[in-house]
């Protein structure tokens, strides 16, 4: 009969059950494999580099010397839940137990034991070490030869808690074994799931608060027991395996290769995050699949990504494809700021974006859910695999951090959807491991001229202030709340946004000044008039002028934020043509429509032929409104070849200026010009 194996295990009823050694764990939390911590592991990888050495010198009796917990709390990092008033004794058992035996001298589990015990704990486990190394694990021909234990559940992720055999697991776990059969130890529940909490006798009791128990549950799959070994200075740095794997904040300033980093902390390089309040292509796929396992490829959320999101520059990627400046730029497909670099190759599909072959796109469904299966059978064990850890790198703003995943994309996504709330990663060799806010003037892409400033900050930002769900709503990937307006991420809109007579978002430019010198020309006028408003960004200034004037206002601006403000707006006055233009097409629009009134701020400098754009405009119209470039920005601002003509052109025009307004790159100040066209 075929033993039941990983997750099938919990639901079979066979006393005998294959495990993952990854996802096996000891009373205490502490586990076996490398990328884990447990004392009598340790001990052995010790031994194996040194074999004479004495129990004294041992990291065991260091482990015994130092680790005197207190309290069962106190073994599960929470001892503020001990309460001397309601608990009859610190040694309570554990919150889903009938009883619970704890010695408090002589004690494989913890110190304080006598010299005499230790070295017997010492010679035992290498005893063993040589038995097993030799012959391998054979529980069937031994008696009480299976390590026991019990599952404990949590969603779709789960633990095999060792009740009996530590120092076999510990031996398994350094001689490299995967997996292997172990018994349910008898007389126990077999499974402990989470989910019945509130029936747990010591939560029902009293013994133990919903939340000091879910604490302890918690404890099992949150930590490896480096987190204890740490905190109890056991770790043996530099003569046995670098256990010392930094968590958290600490890993910036380590340098450990190998760093535990929560997974709200994780970023992919387009933005997307892996939590439920974030947005993956990779997760929602999963978790459409754990609804429908038997779901096509062509019906998943993979292929609807890979059909509506096909960006056309990195720009876009990040959400400032306004940025992009095609003269003054290496290409569309820049690195990133600090210089990372992303390899394109759409001949052969890109798992990051569209478009797709549809073979491509099966085969990475079926990557993915291969994937996810397979961890969730074995769980995550990096160091049993070529290339087997997710890597990365840290961002760091201040005091905030996220961690840039660069390789394992399917993987993290994976253990996501499994409930793991922390992940062990590695930081590539030659990758600078922190890249560092207050660097940003030192970035080669921002030294090149690749990334303005303004540009290079905003993309920063972005991993730390949006989650991937914007820019799926953008693309109709995903809801967001109406209230919310994360248009070109949280940093970087340009132009204000109005939406039916409000403010609801502060854009970089300064926009209400420049409106009401606008309107108080308009107020002017005796007859009615209609605008074309050409490079309208967020159309901030259409909207206002139709909603003050009541007239009828055409927008035309490319960006496709803007077809999703005007649908908001609901505005009946306002026209968009949500594409770009060139000139034949403005001159017949023109020609056609009879517009009164033209605006054209900050607009014409982008326009290789400003020169008969600014003939179509100004032979078509009365009135015009135009913004340009400052004088100054012809010594590195914005297409900056441009500026000098264009300033000729419209002087040669005897322009009133109305007011004069900042650029976003700090180089002098765009004025705003009333051109009256019926004058002579």
């Amino acid at each position: 009969m075929a033993v039941p194996r990983g997750f099938s295990a919990l639901e079979s009823s066979a006393e005998i059950v294959n495990i993952p050694l990854a996802m096996c764990c000891d009373w205490q939390g502490f586990t076996y494999t490398k990328s884990g911590w447990h004392y009598f592991g340790e001990m052995l990888r010790e031994y194996k580099v040194k074999p004479k050495i004495n129990y004294r010198n041992s990291i065991l009796k260091k482990y015994y010397d130092n680790y005197q917990p207190k309290s069962t709390f106190e073994c599960f990092l929470c001892e503020e839940e001990y309460d001397p008033l309601r608990h009859s004794t610190p040694w309570v058992t554990l919150p889903w137990k009938s009883s619970f035996q704890v010695s408090l001298s002589d004690n494989q589990h913890f110190g304080p034991n006598s010299n005499t015990f230790i070295r017997k704990e010492l010679v035992r486990t290498i005893s063993l070490y040589h038995r097993l190394e030799a012959q391998g694990y054979q529980p069937q021909k031994n008696k009480d030869g299976y390590i026991r234990g019990h599952f404990l559940k949590k969603g779709k992720n789960y633990r095999f808690k060792v009740s009996a055999g530590q120092h076999r697991m510990a031996v398994l776990g350094v001689i490299g074994q995967k997996d292997l059969n172990v018994k349910i130890q008898p007389y126990w529940k077999r499974i402990i799931d989470i989910r019945h909490i509130h029936h747990w006798e010591h939560v029902k009791n009293g013994t133990y608060s919903e939340k000091a128990a879910r604490k302890i549950f918690n404890f099992y799959f949150e930590t490896t027991g480096i987190e204890k070994a740490e905190n109890t200075g056991c770790f043996k740095e530099g003569e046995i395996w670098d256990m010392t794997i930094p968590t958290g904040v600490e890993a910036l300033d380590s340098t450990s290769p190998t760093v535990m980093v929560p997974l709200d902390k994780c970023v992919d390089w387009q933005g997307f995050t892996y939590t439920a309040k974030g947005w993956h292509y990779l997760c929602e796929t999963i978790k459409e699949y754990r609804k429908k396992p038997k779901i096509t490829y062509r019906h998943s959320i993979l292929y609807q990504y890979y059909s509506l999101y096909q960006p056309k520059s990195m720009f876009e990627c990040l959400m400032c494809e306004d940025a992009y400046d095609p003269v003054n730029s290496d290409g569309p497909w820049v690195p990133l700021p600090w210089g990372m670099g992303h390899r394109r190759v759409p001949e052969e599909g890109n798992q990051h974006y569209g478009p797709n072959t549809k073979t491509f796109i099966r085969k990475e469904f079926k990557r993915l859910v291969h994937i996810y299966e397979k961890l969730k059978e074995e769980g995550y064990q990096p160091t049993h695999h070529h290339d087997g850890f997710i890597k990365g790198h840290f961002l760091k703003k201040g005091r905030d951090y996220r961690f840039l995943i660069t390789g394992g994309q399917h993987r993290i996504a994976a253990l996501a959807m499994l409930g793991y709330e922390s992940i062990l990663a590695r930081i590539p060799p030659r990758r600078k491991r922190v890249i560092d806010l207050e660097d940003m003037m030192g970035w080669d892409q921002v030294v090149n001229g690749n990334y303005p400033p303004e540009v290079a900050t905003h993309v920063f930002h972005m991993y730390f202030d949006l989650n991937g769900r914007e820019k799926a709503s953008l693309y109709g990937l995903a809801d967001m709340d109406e209230k919310k307006y994360f248009l070109r991420g949280n940093r970087f809109v340009y132009q204000d946004i109005w939406v039916k007579g409000k403010l609801v978002k502060k854009g970089q430019r300064e926009c209400a000044n420049r409106y009401e010198k606008v309107k108080e020309k308009m107020k002017e006028w005796d007859d009615r008039f209609t605008v074309l408003d050409l490079g309208a960004n967020n159309g901030y200034f259409s909207y206002r002028i139709a909603e003050d004037f009541q007239v009828p206002v055409t927008m035309i601006e490319a960006k496709k934020e803007a077809r999703k403000i005007y649908d908001r707006n609901e505005n009946p006055h306002v026209t968009l043509i949500n594409r770009r233009v060139d000139v034949k097409e403005l001159k017949e629009l023109c020609e056609k429509q009879k517009f009164g009134v033209v605006l054209a701020l900050s607009v014409l400098h982008h326009f290789d032929n400003y020169e008969e754009v600014i003939d179509v405009l100004f032979a078509h119209s009365k009135h015009l409104f135009i913004e340009s470039s400052a004088l100054e920005e012809a010594e590195g601002g914005c297409r900056d070849h441009t500026v000098e003509g264009i300033h000729k052109l419209l002087q040669a025009k005897k322009p009133e200026t109305l007011t004069y307004t900042d650029n976003i790159r700090g180089l002098g100040k765009r004025p705003l010009m009333y051109f009256n066209n019926q004058i002579g």
